[in-house]
Order: C-alpha cells, then sequence, then structure tokens
C-alpha cells in the first residue's frame, strides 16, 4: 500500500513539471547563456518602505517576471513541454 502511495505521488508530481525543448542546433552551453540572458532582463528591483508612531521598517530585493523571461525563450527558439 505504502508502494502504491509513494508510486501515485512521484507520478502526480511529474505532470506539473515543465522542461523546454531546444531549437535546432541548440546545446546546453547555449542554453544556460540564454536563461542567464532572459532572466536577467526579465528582473527588477523592488523595494518598500514603512514608517509609523514608533518606528518603521524596509526591505528591497529582486523580481522576476517569468512570463516575461518564457516569452524572451520562445522568441530565442525554445519551446516549452
Amino acid at each position: 500500500m505504502r508502494l502504491i502511495l509513494t508510486l501515485a505521488l512521484i507520478l502526480s508530481l511529474a505532470g506539473c513539471s515543465t522542461y523546454w525543448l531546444y531549437p535546432p542546433g541548440g546545446n546546453d552551453a547555449q542554453w544556460n547563456r540564454d536563461v542567464y540572458e532572459c532572466t536577467k532582463d526579465a528582473q527588477q528591483e523592488s523595494s518598500a518602505a514603512y514608517v509609523g508612531a514608533y518606528g518603521g521598517s524596509a526591505q528591497s530585493g529582486t523580481d522576476t517576471n517569468y512570463e516575461l523571461r518564457d516569452a524572451c525563450l520562445r522568441a530565442r527558439g525554445y519551446h516549452e513541454k
């Protein structure tokens, strides 16, 4: 019974994963460069601050727009599977 539940969990998680198919002539090195450049182009700095009567706080970071990154990869010839 435990084996069946484990297999069911693995199969259900496998259905949720996506992967990208290389364009003709593509390789791992080109993929690494393209995904780095597309991710970098799809990122923007963000920050927020709050000040109240008893103090405040601030935070900053980087947000990635994954839809924009995926569109960039599609424009370079990759296909999502």
